[in-house]
């Protein structure tokens, strides 16, 4: 099995549509649900905007505690958000 699909089942296994902290390195931290990760990608819903993420680019991710509620942690040039 290829590597970062390991990490794809890890993290829809563990984390499928729940709340996390995603951190890429430096000031890169996006926040969300996450809906799905497939094809190197996961994708995070925060409150109705997408953003997609490069698996081989995240350096750890962690769970929100049940009553935060869900806000942008940074913005990045390295991340598009959809409607």
């Amino acid at each position: 099995m290829e590597e970062k699909n390991m990490y794809q089942c890890f993290i829809t296994g563990h984390y499928l549509n729940k709340a996390v902290d995603v951190y890429c390195g430096g000031t890169d931290v996006f926040t969300g649900t996450i809906e799905a990760c497939v094809d190197n990608v996961l994708t995070l819903n925060n409150k109705g905007k997408y953003t997609h993420v490069a698996v081989d680019k995240i350096v750890a991710l962690w769970p929100i505690g049940d009553g935060e509620s869900i806000t942008a942690s940074s913005v990045s040039a390295h991340h598009h958000v959809h409607e």
